[in-house]
């Protein structure tokens, strides 16, 4: 049996019909989970995209995608993440052998020159482990 990882999400975007954003449904512990944003303006030119991870107010840099240098992957994630897809105004990354500490904040930023930043965020709700102990009483009577 395999325990479960709850994966709930909520996708936050500066101007929510700008950026949509939308997870797996469930993964195994161990397994793998992607994460999709979409700049829903087609209309826009991205120049850029961001993938970010904010936890405990420390916002660390995932991976980069651009027209001019395309993916770069930040070595600290590059065992377990892949950015998935060559368009700028969609985009994944599959985290791999996931882990409790991978609860947190994503985001994702579009960069649209001249319009500037369109940012969406997707919460990865990984559960502790559950441990179930059961308590058995005794009694014990006594004839007297």
């Amino acid at each position: 049996m395999h325990p479960f990882l709850l994966l709930g999400f909520i996708c936050v975007s500066g101007s929510e019909p700008d950026v949509k954003c939308t997870t797996s449904d469930r993964a195994v512990l161990g397994g793998t989970v992607t994460l999709t944003c979409a700049l829903t303006l087609s209309h826009l030119d991205t120049e850029q995209l961001t993938w970010q991870k904010k936890k405990d107010n420390v916002t660390q840099n995932i991976a980069t995608q651009s027209k001019k240098y395309g993916v770069k992957i930040n070595p600290s994630f590059n065992q377990r993440v892949s950015v998935n897809g060559t368009e700028l105004n969609r985009s994944s990354i599959t985290i791999s052998d996931l882990k409790l500490e991978d609860e947190t904040l994503y985001i994702c930023i579009f960069n649209a020159f001249p319009f500037g930043a369109f940012k969406g965020a997707v919460y990865l709700t990984v559960p502790g482990k559950w441990h179930l102990t059961f308590f058995f009483p005794l009694l014990v009577f006594k004839n007297i």
